[in-house]
């Protein structure tokens, strides 16, 4: 059988027409500097987004998304479940909890006393 007979005989049975359009790359802002200000620029504009996703609007490969979220799924400023990524929105009042401990543990390493915000020593 000749592949490209066969190739002919579906084109002909119209499946090609029915095929939905190929969807137009986003245009992502030019003026993001480094590959993952433009992944959290995608995420931070059109909310959740699987892989496959990000990787058709971006241009990067699934590897190398991974890659240049890694530190950020550790920090928890970017969630992932089920391969789908999202911004934690609650992750700043997080990150400044977790920064306040570490610089209170700091203080009192050097001998300081730390005190909660309003108490009285």
């Amino acid at each position: 059988m000749n592949p490209f007979a066969e190739l002919q005989r579906v084109a002909e049975r119209g499946y090609a027409d029915r095929l939905p359009p190929p969807r137009e790359p986003e245009v992502i802002p030019a003026r993001l500097g480094s590959r993952t200000e433009l992944l959290l620029h995608a995420l931070a504009e059109h909310g959740d987004l699987s892989t496959i996703e990000l990787s058709e609007m971006t241009g990067l490969c699934s590897k190398r998304i991974w890659g240049l979220l890694k530190a950020h799924i550790d920090s928890g400023r970017v969630v992932v479940h089920d391969k789908v990524w999202r911004i934690n929105r609650e992750w700043p009042a997080q990150q400044l909890q977790r920064d306040l401990a570490r610089a209170a543990e700091l203080l009192r390493q050097h001998g300081y006393t730390v005190t909660a915000p309003g108490a009285r020593p």
